[in-house]
């Protein structure tokens, strides 16, 4: 017989077509065997259909199971999301406080600074006039005290500030010529009082290689020096202290200078050298200690020494003292750009005595100005804000103005512009000098930016510095 063309779908069509073939086409004993062949042949279809029913309600369920998952899965990551966009905003809201914390901390400082700076400018102002005057020695013993006991609140309210500006890393760095030597000499004249107190032996020396100007920030350099020295003095009951200023090497426009620090104090245990540079570390921290301090001194140098490219090194020992040495890289210039000009003339040396116009709120600080004039036959007028001293500017003539910053009615930054405005009408120029407790990382500039002429930090420690100031802008 012929194949059909196609297979037949399910058993039932084979049977149909078999028994069309007539009985004449296939023999009766092929019946029974026919008919198993068929009905098997329907339990395998059933077989099958049960299989496939299976396998359709498997891959549904498992669909279902899967659509589940990626339903969990979105919804795990949408809460993930979620948290992160939580937490973003925890972070960003933590990040604002400790900025605002940190602001407020700064303000803070800056004005405990100016605040402590005012009366400061009054105790050692006077009793920079008082060692002038027919003092006992024992009223003269007295004196130092007090200047000696200021000079160490006003170093605890500087070493304040740096902490706060390396903290915030904003101190910006100073390049100009200065003299290795003289600031070498000039920062030993502060330590030397309480050195002889100690009955301490001091050696110093500079090496005669360093012949050249150096090219860097003065005023950090001194103060290096003077935290490693002040800290010798500090930890060191007897013995001798040892400054050196060396040159390590030169090569063309550039120095390696070497500063080395060597005391025979207490000394520092090996497992706690790393740790003097830590803020607000200190070596004895029981309440009956001996030695003065809060612990910022080392981490300020530790700073600066970065800021300036540098590194310092320890090494010490328990009961046989201390080796602090400094490594800065400097520019050198030669000795004719580099060197320092010379002092102001005497002012006896002067036609006529200058005109000073002082303005000033703080009665005590009017009175040291008042005491300094007198002292230095100065004619002085005083202006008890900024409103007033535009006025008197407008009706007297000066050769300076001093010029506080802070004052009602009218602050400083505000009439020196006054001042300024009238003089880009008249063709004058008058040398208005900020006299101001102002003294954070910034506020130089911003005050020089207001049409000041000079800047003296409150307290006026040596009444000499106001003198050469104002000498120098009279003279000019």
């Amino acid at each position: 017989m012929n194949r059909p063309s196609e297979p037949p779908k399910a058993s039932e069509d084979i049977f149909e077509k078999i028994i069309g073939l007539g009985e004449s086409s296939i023999h009766k004993s092929y019946y029974p065997e026919l008919q198993e062949k068929i009905a098997n042949l329907k339990k395998t279809e059933e077989e099958l259909r049960r299989i496939k029913d299976e396998l359709e309600i498997r891959v549904a369920e498992r669909t279902r199971e899967l659509e589940a998952a990626r339903e969990e899965l979105f919804e795990q990551n949408r809460l993930l999301e979620e948290k992160v966009r939580e937490r973003t905003q925890e972070l960003l809201i933590a990040k604002d406080k400790a900025e605002d914390a940190n602001r407020a901390k700064n303000i803070f400082l800056a004005n405990m600074s100016h605040e402590l700076r005012t009366p400061l400018n009054g105790i050692m102002g006077f009793s920079d006039l008082l060692s002038i005057c027919n003092l006992t020695q024992q009223q003269d013993e007295y004196n130092k005290i007090i200047k000696l006991s200021s000079m160490n609140l006003l170093e605890l309210i500087n070493d304040m500030l740096d902490f706060s500006e390396l903290e915030n890393k904003r101190i910006q760095l100073e390049k100009k010529p200065f003299n290795v030597r003289d600031a070498v000499n000039e920062t030993i004249s502060f330590i030397n009082t309480q050195i002889r107190n100690k009955k301490l032996e001091l050696k110093c020396e500079v090496s005669g290689a360093i012949n050249y100007a150096l090219v860097g920030d003065r005023q950090r350099f001194k103060q290096i020096l003077l935290n490693l020295a002040t800290n010798a003095v500090k930890f060191s009951l007897r013995g001798k202290i040892t400054i050196s200023v060396s040159q390590l090497f030169k090569c063309e426009n550039l120095s390696q200078i070497l500063l080395t620090v060597e005391d025979e104090g207490i000394g520092i245990p090996e497992d706690r050298i790393q740790e003097i540079f830590e803020m607000f570390h200190q070596l004895d921290e029981s309440s009956t200690k001996r030695h003065e301090g809060v612990g910022i001194g080392l981490s300020i140098v530790k700073g600066l020494v970065d800021l300036m490219n540098g590194r310092i090194t320890v090494k010490s020992e328990v009961g046989r003292g201390s080796l602090f040495s400094v490594e800065i890289p400097f520019e050198i210039v030669p000795q004719e750009a580099g060197a320092e000009g010379p002092s102001a003339p005497a002012l006896c040396e002067t036609v006529r005595q200058p005109r000073i116009l002082l303005a000033e709120d703080e009665d005590t600080n009017c009175l040291l100005i008042q005491a300094m004039a007198e002292n230095y036959n100065w004619k002085l007028k005083i202006a008890k804000n900024g409103k007033e001293a535009v006025d008197y500017y407008k009706t007297d003539k000066f050769d300076v103005i001093l010029m506080d910053i802070q004052m009602p009615e009218m602050s400083g930054i505000e009439a020196a512009g006054k001042i300024r405005e009238l003089e880009s009408s008249s063709g004058e120029h008058i040398p208005i000098i900020a006299l101001t407790a102002y003294s954070a990382q910034g506020d130089r500039e911003k005050i020089m930016a207001a049409g000041m002429d000079d800047y003296i930090t409150k307290p006026i420690a040596e009444g000499s510095r106001l003198y050469d100031i104002i000498l120098k802008h009279f003279e000019n």
